[in-house]
This record gives C-alpha cells, structure tokens and sequence, in this order.
C-alpha cells in the first residue's frame, strides 16, 4: 500500500520529475526496494540526481537493467 500510495503521490504532482526538483529523490527512496515499486520511480530518482550532479551516469539497478513492459531502454541505463 505504502508503494502504491507514494508512487501514485508522485505521478500526481507532476507529470514528470524535471518539475517536482529534488523532493523526488527523498520521497520515493523508500519505497526502491520494494518489489512492487515500478521502474517509473527509479527512473525519476536517477534523472533528478544526474540534472542536479549528484550522479554522473545511469545505472542499471535491478528495476532498470531488464527490458519490461515498464521499461523499455534498458541498454540506455547499462550504457549500451
């Protein structure tokens, strides 16, 4: 319920995480290891730190190193 509940909190405050800054990376942190967390949620978290500098490239966690219905660039988040 908790993943649910935050990820559906995110998408509603905006449609993209370019417009919700930094807070995306604190709110959806919790829920990243949760196996029902969508690779939606990660995807934001990686694009908020490499916009702001605290990441220098993509990584390929568990969410976004296979292909999926949900995620369908995963070569982009191993650097293929």
């Amino acid at each position: 319920l908790r993943c649910a509940a935050t990820e559906q909190y995110e998408r509603l405050r905006a449609h993209s995480s370019l417009w919700n800054g930094t807070s995306t990376v604190d709110l959806v942190a919790p829920i990243l290891g949760s196996p029902l967390c969508s690779p939606e949620m990660e995807r934001r978290r990686q694009l908020v730190l490499l916009r702001t500098g605290q990441q220098r490239a993509p990584e390929a966690t568990r969410l976004l190193a296979k292909a999926s219905e949900d995620n369908l660039n995963p070569a982009f988040w191993r650097g293929d």
